[in-house]
């Protein structure tokens, strides 16, 4: 009688224990939700890390998802969802911004999901959880590289513009508290809606020009910019012009003849580095048709960091986790092409900023002059 009782319970224990052989021998996925270039870093990352061989007999995949998803909250919050409920999937390379990546935070920590984010800025981003990291300083940090350069240029009558997000007014802040400690004033500042049509941007450049600034200080993007220019240098041509790090991925996509002359804040050199980040660069030109950015490059340190993790024991969510948490403490720095990675208590990295200008001739901005 005993027995027959049991047979139910063995028979529906069989199906989840070759479930859990199944899991324990499948592939091990990374979780992906970048746009454009960042989805091809982590592609290149994959393709690099496959040619190292299989981890325990179990092939690397990745997980990719729409570009929407990278960037706008309410997708992020489904992409998200779907990779949690992926027992498969160790650890999420992404969001592409600060917006998309504190909604799909707050699913990540709630699921134990480890989330590497190679390009978020938003300083609340490190109260996110233990789950998530990522790849540069916040911007308070930057805030202070801006209000240097701004001392450096001896501007006092400063024209702040933002986009009105999570990334541009937690920045936009940050600049304003930086400023108000030296010797600069705001004589205009303005937030705007990210794609904002041509006619309000104008209004702004012109309300802008009127102000007559010795400066102006863009924190945004570089759609809006191409915009914003042409009316602000037919009043002010000689005006200079210094962006945040948000404008760097777009000079490509938007009229990048107008931007010559910008100064903006970036986290990697594309066109520099080492040996690594030089071949890399060519090889980016070879197979993508372009110029490197510094998405490409973040996302495939990412990746790279999570294999790493994988390589060195992680199988599962928890031991990633685990190996990043010790990255620069407890463990080995991460050496990646954007050059050393190791995180503090609270899942951010310490990085130097760098100042490129943009060329007409040259997409991908050079060290500023």
């Amino acid at each position: 009688m005993r027995r027959r009782r049991l047979l139910p319970i063995l028979a529906a224990l069989l199906p989840l224990a070759a479930a859990c052989r199944r899991e324990a021998s499948g592939p091990l996925r990374i979780g992906v939700v970048m746009d454009g270039d960042g989805v091809v870093g982590a592609r290149l990352a994959l393709a690099d890390a496959r040619a190292e061989g299989p981890i325990d007999g179990r092939p690397l995949e990745l997980v990719v998802h729409a570009p929407r998803q990278a960037t706008v909250a309410e997708p992020a919050i489904a992409a998200a969802d779907s990779l949690a409920d992926d027992p498969r999937v160790a650890a999420v390379v992404g969001h592409s911004n600060s917006a998309a990546s504190l909604a799909a935070s707050q699913v990540y920590n709630a699921r134990r999901l480890p989330q590497l984010a190679p390009t978020t800025t938003a300083p609340v981003f490190a109260e996110a959880g233990p789950y998530s990291f990522r790849l540069v300083p916040d911007d308070g940090r930057q805030a202070e590289f801006l209000a240097r350069q701004v001392a450096g240029e001896g501007a006092r009558r400063v024209a702040l513009v933002y986009v009105s997000d999570d990334y541009g007014r937690a920045l936009a802040a940050a600049v304003r508290e930086r400023l108000a400690a030296g010797d600069a004033r705001t004589v205009y500042e303005s937030p705007y809606l990210e794609g904002a049509d041509s006619a309000r941007l104008a209004a702004s450049a012109l309300a802008a020009a009127a102000a007559r600034p010795d400066l102006v200080l863009w924190l945004g993007r570089a759609r809006e910019l191409s915009q914003f220019l042409v009316p602000m240098r037919a009043r002010l041509p000689r005006v200079p012009v210094y962006a945040s790090d948000g404008v760097g991925v777009g000079f490509a996509y938007a009229a990048p003849q107008r931007f010559d002359g910008v100064r903006f804040v970036r986290f990697v050199d594309p066109a520099g580095g080492g040996e690594p980040l030089r071949r890399f660069r060519e090889r980016y030109r070879a197979e993508e048709k372009r110029e490197l950015t510094t998405d490409a490059v973040l996302a495939y340190d990412a990746t790279m960091l999570i294999v790493a993790a994988m390589r060195a024991g992680a199988r599962d969510r928890e031991g990633v986790r685990a190996y990043l948490e010790r990255v620069g403490h407890g463990g080995a720095t991460f050496v990646g092409l954007s050059g050393p990675v190791a995180f503090d208590a609270r899942g951010d990295v310490t990085r130097p900023h760098l100042l490129a200008e943009a060329r007409a001739d040259d997409l991908a901005g050079a060290p500023a002059r």
